[in-house]
């Protein structure tokens, strides 16, 4: 019976340790963005310094464009070739900024998150970009889910299902990196 009641944890550790439907934290999809111009790109400073602020990042035509969640503050960066060296990679672009709610630390980290639905890139191949607005908030025009930035990326309307991809990102001073 005292065999039985010391195994009886080790059980309840294994049944819930083995669960398929996990949820990581960090997504798996390959992702790279080297930026060493922060400090002079004004929607993604606000972004990097700012808790409940937010910076959309995408490529078209091979330029950076960035843009604040304010909706009106935007930049555009062309790339040196030394920028191309390290090209970017994503799904749809980017999404960088601090949460309005810090961590179990007190802290606001810097967060990166991929700018495409989850579910939609996941079930359909569809690589629709998300639109952020001012309360943190990124929506999918295809499926109507939103998902709440300041939150880890949780879907917060629509249909439940997947959390916003989320990369791993550094930022100190003038440069942003962003990885997985």
């Amino acid at each position: 019976m005292r065999r039985l009641l010391l195994l009886l944890p080790l059980w309840t550790l294994l049944l819930v340790a083995c669960n398929d439907e996990s949820d990581h934290l960090y997504s798996s999809y390959r992702a790279f963005f080297r930026y060493t111009y922060v400090e002079t790109t004004p929607p993604l400073l606000t972004a990097t310094r700012n808790p409940g602020m937010w910076c959309a990042i995408n490529f078209p035509n091979g330029n950076y464009h960035f843009l604040l969640n304010d909706g009106r503050t935007s930049y555009t960066h062309r790339p040196t070739a030394a920028d191309n060296y390290g090209r970017p990679e994503c799904i749809a672009g980017f999404i960088v900024g601090m949460p309005n709610i810090p961590d179990f630390n007190g802290q606001f980290p810097v967060m990166a998150f991929d700018l495409v639905c989850p579910e939609c890139y996941t079930e359909s191949s569809i690589q629709r970009s998300l639109a952020i607005d001012a309360q943190g908030r990124a929506t999918c025009s295809r499926c109507g889910r939103k998902y709440d930035l300041n939150n880890s990326g949780i879907v917060v309307g629509g249909d439940q299902g997947r959390r916003l991809f989320r990369y791993r990102v550094a930022a100190s001073g003038n440069n942003l990196y962003i990885s997985n």
